[in-house]
């Protein structure tokens, strides 16, 4: 069963909604995660500590190194995050920056981030692709 989640801080926090299964159904997606696609959590405040960024996605998988950017406005930094491996955790991540561009990464003050892709990496390199299944439970408005 999927669990819905976003990232918060240095932690994933999950949400699980319960609901009586008389009256839901199942629904079935295919999806895929890459194994080595880069990701870049852009317009990070200035004060931010990588370290807490480097926490929240060794959850996710190994990490080779993450690099600070700054920006022009002096700010704010960006940091792309270049994996060993992936694992099935970041799938949600990967799913949100195909279908919409970015996913959110939410500071514990509140600001967010948005996570995109490394627009400088090619696709050949994103590393394999794994398939899985997702299930959602819906509720069968008979």
């Amino acid at each position: 069963m999927k669990t819905a989640g976003k990232i918060v801080d240095n932690e994933l926090d999950n949400v699980a909604a319960e609901s009586s299964a008389e009256n839901n159904k199942t629904i079935t997606f295919e999806r895929k995660y890459y194994t080595k696609m880069n990701l870049v959590v852009n317009n990070l405040p200035s004060e931010y500590d990588i370290d807490k960024l480097c926490k929240t996605f060794e959850q996710l998988g190994s990490i080779i190194f993450v690099s600070k950017i700054p920006n022009s406005d002096g700010n704010t930094y960006n940091a792309k995050i270049v994996p060993n491996e992936w694992t099935l955790p970041i799938s949600a991540i990967q799913q949100e920056i195909f279908d919409h561009g970015f996913s959110e990464y939410v500071l514990r003050t509140g600001h967010v981030c948005q996570i995109t892709r490394d627009r400088n990496q090619s696709f050949d390199d994103y590393g394999d692709a794994y398939e899985y299944q997702e299930e959602y439970e819906v509720e069968d408005n008979k």
